[in-house]
């Protein structure tokens, strides 16, 4: 699914981002695809996460629901800054 940290830009070329901002167009930029893959199988494939799944299954469960939804709305809100959909 994700990056662990989604991408982006502030065009900074000049100060305060006005180069972009000058133009009248956004100057934050998210600089990546939307996320592939299950949020899930991400995590598995981090060691930290891993091992919280084997040392206390049940909290880990509800730890990782709450991370991928806060990820989810995270993403989204950075993209509506972006001016995406």
């Amino acid at each position: 699914m994700p990056p662990a940290y989604p991408l982006s830009t502030i065009d900074s070329k000049s100060k305060g981002g006005q180069k972009l901002a000058v133009k009248g167009k956004n100057p934050f930029q998210l600089d990546m695809t939307d996320p592939t893959g299950e949020f899930q199988e991400f995590l598995m494939g981090e060691v930290r996460y891993a091992s919280l799944v084997k040392s206390f299954p049940d909290e880990a469960k509800k730890l990782h629901t709450q991370l991928e939804k806060e990820y989810k709305e995270r993403y989204e809100t950075y993209k509506e800054m972006a001016g995406g959909e």
